[in-house]
């Protein structure tokens, strides 16, 4: 798989949820090659608790996207 691709392939989560390039000055250096465009999570859950998407959000439409069925616990999330 060619290096540019790799980033497309997976969502970086860390203690304030899914890493997004609307975070501004929160993701490092480090953090911010694997960042998804904003723009991609626009209608995803957004917990109250933090300032960015929750894992278990990041999981549901991951595997949404894949057509893979979702497990019940994270249908009503």
């Amino acid at each position: 798989m060619p290096e540019a691709e790799v980033p497309a392939r997976f969502r970086c989560v860390d203690r304030y949820g899914l890493l997004t390039h609307d975070q501004g000055d929160r993701l490092g250096d480090a953090q911010n090659p694997y960042a998804r465009p904003a723009a991609e999570t626009d209608g995803w859950h957004r917990d109250a608790d933090l300032p960015g998407i929750p894992l278990t959000e990041v999981v549901r439409r991951v595997r949404q996207a894949r057509w893979e069925p979702v497990h019940p616990s994270l249908e009503a999330v």
